[in-house]
């Protein structure tokens, strides 16, 4: 059996495509992944882990000087919908009382646990100290995991510190590796990639 996604990863795409170039745009780049039929049936249920894969491609293929401004966008509108429908109210204001780095930890537990929803057959683990979620083999790579960057950031974004702030550090010896490191205010600029050992 595939391993599957959360729809979002798809209806937020289209959503994102269709901001920045109209119908006219998502056809384009959907058509090019062989999915068309997707716009006119949008997923209500979880996706082969391929489907989006296929999508990301087809977005840089089609759309390379826009490529990076879409999938972050759709990565934005994913994390608003998970934010707004899928998180408990009494969670959220828990998560902005509690001092930075426990916050921090509990929301990328958090995270980690429902990480099936967009990391599909990858794994994601938390590593600590240091509050990082690190993203290995992870199905659906994109220069920057900008998708995946934009998901995990607009959510530390609404559920954190609001100066608290999202580092990313690309593996140097894995495509499919990226670790995402929450800084909280007033922490250093060193974002350390725990599991690989690396630092931007």
């Amino acid at each position: 059996m595939r391993a599957v996604v959360g729809p979002n990863a798809v209806l937020q795409l289209a959503a994102a495509l269709r901001a920045e170039g109209g119908d006219a745009l998502a056809a384009e780049v959907f058509g090019a992944a062989g999915q068309s039929w997707l716009l006119e049936v949008p997923p209500t249920l979880m996706v082969d882990e391929a489907v989006p894969a296929a999508l990301s491609d087809a977005l840089w293929e089609v759309y390379p000087h826009g490529a990076a401004k879409v999938a972050a966008e759709a990565g934005r509108r994913t994390a608003d919908y998970v934010v707004a429908n899928r998180i408990p109210d009494v969670a959220k204001r828990l998560l902005r009382v509690l001092p930075d780095w426990l916050a921090a930890r509990l929301l990328l537990t958090a995270i980690r646990k429902n990480a099936w929803t967009f990391a599909g057959s990858g794994t994601c683990a938390v590593a600590v100290p240091g509050e990082a979620l690190v993203l290995d083999d992870n199905p659906m790579p994109m220069p920057g995991a900008i998708w995946h960057r934009a998901v995990i950031g607009r959510m530390v974004a609404s559920l954190l510190h609001p100066a608290t702030r999202l580092d990313h550090v690309t593996c140097l010896h894995s495509d499919t590796r990226a670790c995402f490191a929450v800084r909280p205010p007033g922490s250093d600029g060193a974002a350390p990639c725990v599991k690989c050992r690396m630092r931007r």
